[in-house]
């Protein structure tokens, strides 16, 4: 395997993960529980494709991180009142 781009089924998981860390307090519980999500998203991979690269595992773990992170910003965002973005 040497494939590093998410899937449908990767997407839809970091959507509804991103919506679940959100509504969460934030820190430190929403990384310690961020954190676990990632390292079982990665021990996931590395069982369904035991012949693969480690390095690629945790290079689609690492990007799907990032995806988590952007997802989170965006659920973020679209919650902030135009007061909390200085606008009002």
């Amino acid at each position: 395997m040497t494939d590093i781009v998410l899937t449908e089924g990767d997407r839809l998981l970091c959507n509804l993960a991103a919506e679940l860390l959100m509504a969460l307090d934030p820190r430190p519980r929403r990384e310690r529980i961020g954190e676990r999500l990632l390292q079982h998203y990665r021990d996931d991979l590395a069982a369904a494709h035991p012949d693969a690269d480690p390095a690629v595992i945790d290079d689609m773990a690492l990007r799907f991180g990032g995806a988590l992170l952007l997802a989170m910003e965006a659920i973020g965002l679209a919650n902030t009142t135009e007061a909390e973005l200085g606008h009002a």
